[in-house]
C-alpha cells in the first residue's frame, strides 16, 4: 500500500468530481415501507398495549397526512440528487445551540510514531512543516481534482467525492436561529481558489499565501522559517486579544458576537473574510499532552483563545511535539478526514525528510498579524466566554483505544455498516449497566 496506488489518478481515470454528476439521486422509500422499519425500530421498547397503540396511529397516519406528505417529498425529491441533505444539515446540525467544542466536533490524534516519527519538542516545527506542506498537497491535488474519486469494493462501488471540497477554506457560521456552511474552495476548472494559510496561538492570529507567483507549493523549509517566527512572536510577546474564544460560546451568543465584530469595522470583516477562506488552519496549543487520550481531549478543551472553532478542519499543533486534527461534523463526514489522515502519514512515511540546511537561504514568506478592533462590549463577551469555557472543559470524557479483535468485514456479515453496530454496542452496554 503506497499514496500513488491509493490516490493519484492514472492516466485516463476519471477526476476526483466525475462521478459526483452520473451518481443516481438519493432514492426516496415509499411511505409503507418507512412506516414498517418505524415499527421494527419501537417493538423493543413498547409493552403490547402501547404497540397495539402504535399500530393504530401508524394505520391512520399512512392513510392519512402520511399519504399528503409522502406525495409532497416526491416532488421535493425530483428536483434535486440528495431529498434530505439541506434537512440533514440544519435539523440534525445547525439548529443545534450548543457550543461546537467540546460536544459536537470531530477529534482525532495524528499519530507520527506509528511511521517511526519522533514525536517531541524539539521537532516539533520541523514535524509541523512537513506536516502541514503534505496537506497543502493534498489541497493541490483536491484543486486539481487529482485525487482518485472515492469508492469501494475495488472501485466498483462508486461515492460522491464533493465534500472533499469543504475541507479546505470552509466554515460553519453562526446564525441566531441556525448555523449555515460558507465554503469559499474551488477547484481549477471552477476558478481561482484562496492560497493563504492562517497560524494561531496564545489568542493571535496571523496569515501567509502557501503559493509562489508561480503558483507552485512553498517548500517545507520556507514553511519552517515561518512557523519559527510565528513561535518566537508567542514564546516572547504577550498574549493576544483572543477574539477567537469567541467562537466557543453556545452559538447563539456567538452569533450575536459575530454581528457586532463586523458592525464595528471594514477591518474587522475583512479579517473574518481571511479567516473563513483560508486554505487551511493551524492552532498552536500550549498543552503538553502524554498519551493520544489526552491529544483527543486538548483537541476538543484546550486552548479555547487560540482555536477559530467554525472552521471545518484546523491541524493543532501541542508544545512537546504531537499533533492533533479537528473537524466540523457538518462539512464533511469522517470517510474525508480518514481519507486526509492517510494521505499524510504516508506522505510522511514515504518521502525523505527535507534538507534542513537548505533552510537558511530559503526565501522568506511574507507573515501578517491579523487584529481586530474591539469595543468595551466585545472584551467583555471574551473575558465572559473564558469563564464559561473554563467550567464546561470537563463535560466530555474522552478515551482512545484500540480495538484488533475484528473489523468491518465480520460486520458485513450480519449486514451492519460499523457505525451502526457501534451504535447498537453503545446502547446493548447502556442497558446492561442500567438495567433499562
Amino acid at each position: 500500500m503506497n499514496r500513488a496506488s491509493i490516490y493519484f489518478l492514472n492516466e485516463g481515470e476519471p477526476n476526483t468530481y466525475d462521478f459526483d454528476e452520473t451518481l443516481p439521486p438519493l432514492p426516496l422509500p415509499e411511505l409503507h415501507d418507512t412506516l414498517v422499519r418505524y415499527y421494527e425500530s419501537i417493538k423493543p421498547f413498547g409493552s403490547p398495549s402501547e404497540l397495539a397503540n402504535s399500530m393504530n396511529v401508524i394505520e391512520t397516519f399512512e392513510s392519512g397526512v402520511g399519504a399528503e406528505l409522502q406525495e409532497k417529498l416526491v416532488k421535493h425529491a425530483a428536483t434535486r440528487k440528495n431529498w434530505v441533505d439541506e434537512w440533514w444539515d440544519k435539523y440534525a446540525y445547525h439548529m443545534l445551540r450548543l457550543p461546537l467544542n467540546p460536544y459536537i466536533v470531530m477529534a482525532m490524534p495524528v499519530k507520527l510514531e506509528v511511521i517511526n516519527i519522533p514525536e517531541t519538542p524539539a521537532l516539533l516545527l520541523k514535524n509541523l512543516s512537513r506536516l502541514m506542506y503534505h496537506t497543502l498537497e493534498f489541497w493541490d491535488l483536491a484543486r486539481k481534482a487529482l485525487i482518485k474519486p472515492l469508492s469501494s469494493n475495488g472501485g466498483t462501488v462508486k461515492y460522491s467525492s464533493a465534500l472533499y471540497k469543504r475541507f479546505f477554506s470552509t466554515t460553519r457560521a453562526p446564525g441566531t436561529e441556525y448555523d449555515y456552511i460558507k465554503n469559499f474552495f474551488k477547484t481549477v476548472k471552477e476558478g481561482p481558489t484562496p492560497s493563504h494559510a492562517v497560524i494561531s496561538g496564545k489568542g493571535r492570529i496571523f496569515v501567509f499565501d502557501c503559493l509562489h507567483t508561480d503558483g507552485t507549493l512553498i517548500t517545507p523549509q520556507e514553511i519552517l522559517i515561518v512557523l519559527q517566527r510565528v513561535r518566537t512572536i508567542l514564546d516572547y510577546e504577550p498574549i493576544g486579544d483572543c477574539v477567537p474564544i469567541l467562537t466557543h460560546g453556545d452559538r447563539t451568543t456567538w452569533a450575536n458576537n459575530y454581528l457586532r465584530l463586523q458592525e464595528i469595522s471594514e477591518k474587522n470583516r475583512e479579517t473574518i473574510r481571511i479567516i473563513e477562506s483560508s486554505s487551511i488552519v493551524i492552532a498552536f496549543d500550549e498543552n503538553e499532552p502524554q498519551s493520544y487520550e489526552e491529544i483527543s481531549l486538548f483537541c476538543v478543551n484546550g486552548d479555547y483563545h487560540s482555536k477559530w472553532g467554525d472552521r471545518s478542519s484546523t491541524i493543532i499543533a501541542y508544545k512537546n511535539g504531537r499533533f492533533a486534527c479537528v473537524g466540523e461534523h457538518s462539512a464533511y463526514d469522517g470517510t474525508i478526514s480518514v481519507s486526509y489522515a492517510l494521505f499524510v502519514q504516508l506522505s510522511m512515511y514515504e518521502t525523505p525528510e527535507p534538507d534542513w540546511s537548505s533552510t537558511d537561504t530559503s526565501k522568506v514568506v511574507a507573515l501578517k498579524e491579523l487584529k481586530f478592533d474591539l469595543d468595551v462590549e466585545l472584551q467583555k463577551e471574551i473575558e465572559r466566554t473564558k469563564v464559561e469555557c473554563d467550567r464546561r472543559r470537563n463535560d466530555v470524557i474522552v478515551t482512545h483505544d484500540s480495538f484488533n479483535e475484528y473489523g468491518k468485514d465480520v460486520i458485513k456479515t450480519w449486514n451492519l455498516h460499523p457505525d451502526s453496530f457501534v451504535q447498537v454496542i453503545m446502547q446493548l452496554a447502556y442497558a446492561e449497566l442500567h438495567k433499562e
